[in-house]
């Protein structure tokens, strides 16, 4: 990384051989990368490559390769600019790379949203109540396989997972089905209302303290479309429910600014068990309407998105 000369002046690498000293990383990390895959085939309990294409071989050292190169370009003009410190930095942040290895986590999440496909892989929307919003890929195989276990919408799952670019994506090695919601596509009401509900819970960032009541929150909803319960109702109180763990005063500000008559329909469907509601109390009309107040609402006073 550094050389010292006959005068004992310490020469440090310059923008050509950090370029060259990336592209080589980039190139051994992807071996290893591959040499790691293939070990975890021969030792693991199920010997199979997960995720993997049969072209493999070539294809991760050149991905990886590609990727340091790029950053060796950028750390080479830096060194054009700042000699000393881009030297001294430039090759230790490069081997640091090199040698960093996958991201492996053991996680429970939903599957909020699913997405098109990108080539082999089924593209999610998850959350999780450790980690919040996840974007993760699972592999599709071409043709049936025993043991796959494939991921479906609203389903809530155990699974392992790991990612080599930081957690912005994050592969599905292992997947264990907890909850499978399947009675919420017998109706397309349950299916619209648990689909609105689980892409408002995706597109906000959700605090780390309330993820676990959101967690809980998601199950209970799910749970009762499934079981046939009343859709404009369970999605009026979920939003409204979900507006409360985020902290914003729907509570006291909204709910009290509804005219008397509405107010007092309001308080009976919040604090009304969804089991006993029934649609004839509870007309779908009046529902709709106070969905719609609850939405302007939190448009105007709040962050929480909506569409």
């Amino acid at each position: 990384m550094t050389d010292v000369g006959t005068s004992g002046e310490i020469r440090r690498l310059g923008p050509v051989h950090l370029v060259v000293l990336a592209a080589w990383c980039g190139l051994a990390a992807g071996e290893l990368e591959v040499a790691v895959r293939f070990l975890q085939r021969t030792f693991g309990s199920t010997h199979r490559l997960f995720l993997m294409t049969r072209h493999l071989v070539w294809l991760i050292p050149l991905l990886d390769s590609a990727l340091f190169l790029a950053a060796g370009v950028m750390l080479g003009l830096a060194a054009r600019r700042w000699p000393r410190r881009a030297g001294w930095l430039g090759p230790r942040l490069v081997v640091a790379l090199a040698l960093m290895p996958a991201q492996p986590i053991q996680t429970e999440a939903f599957v909020l949203v699913r997405r098109p496909a990108a080539g082999s892989f089924q593209a999610f929307g998850l959350f999780s109540p450790e980690h919040g919003a996840m974007h993760a890929l699972q592999r599709a195989p071409k043709k049936p396989a025993p043991g796959h276990l494939a991921l479906d919408l609203f389903d809530e799952a155990a699974l392992s997972m790991e990612s080599a670019n930081q957690g912005r994506t994050w592969f599905v090695r292992e997947a264990r089905i907890l909850a499978r919601f399947s009675g919420i596509g017998r109706s397309y009401e349950a299916l619209r209302a648990a689909s609105a509900f689980a892409s408002m819970i995706a597109r906000n960032p959700v605090g780390a303290e309330s993820r676990p009541k959101v967690a809980v929150l998601l199950r209970t909803v799910f749970g009762a479309l499934a079981d046939g319960g009343l859709p404009p109702v369970i999605l009026f109180k979920s939003v409204y429910r979900f507006a409360l763990e985020e902290g914003y005063p729907v509570k006291q500000q909204w709910l009290p600014s509804l005219p008397a008559g509405i107010r007092g329909r309001a308080e009976i469907l919040l604090r009304t068990p969804v089991a006993g509601l029934d649609a004839s109390a509870i007309p779908d009309a009046e529902c709709a309407a106070l969905q719609r107040r609850l939405e302007e609402y939190l448009r105007e006073s709040t962050e929480i998105l909506l569409d």
